[in-house]
């Protein structure tokens, strides 16, 4: 089986509560700004490429993040290197699953060669899902983002119809 990005226990649970990276920053540069002028000008810009987990659209690029919990992710164009690329979006039915990541999986795979146009098993792209937390379930999150990605490096441009 072909390796894919698990996603930690922790995916929206963060963004549940309201603690994004954008969050920590203005709290950062309230603490004790240098200069607030260049403090404000920083957080702003930082937010402008952040976007939403819950947010994201089919067709939109972004890069990874270092958190374990993921909230916001750093949108960027296609055009330019980038670590994945959204190709589906679906909602969980039912209880919330056993193993949500393989229920995550299962989905993305079903609408991958749709987008790709090719099959997973002879692709150079791997499939991520993003996924619910137990707790972000209870609060009627059933979202699934599925996106792709090439192991060990960047994409440039986007993965429709390239039957890699």
């Amino acid at each position: 089986m072909k390796l894919f990005k698990y996603v930690a226990a922790g995916t929206f649970a963060c963004a549940l509560v309201g603690c994004s990276q954008t969050d920590s920053l203005v709290a950062t540069t309230e603490v004790a700004p240098v200069d607030a002028a260049v403090a404000e000008t920083s957080v702003v810009e930082t937010e402008a490429n952040q976007t939403s987990a819950f947010a994201l659209s089919v067709g939109e690029c972004f890069n990874d993040t270092a958190d374990a919990e993921i909230a916001d992710v750093p949108v960027v164009e296609c055009a330019t290197p980038h670590d994945n690329e959204i190709f589906h979006l679906f909602d969980l039915q039912g209880d919330y699953p056993a193993d949500v990541t393989q229920a995550g999986f299962d989905g993305c795979l079903a609408e991958f060669e749709n987008f790709v146009g090719g099959p997973f098993e002879t692709s150079i792209y791997q499939v991520y899902p993003m996924t619910p937390t137990e707790g972000s379930w209870a609060n009627g999150d059933r979202e699934v983002v599925c996106s792709v990605w090439i192991d060990g490096e960047k994409m440039t441009g986007s993965a429709a119809g390239t039957a890699q």
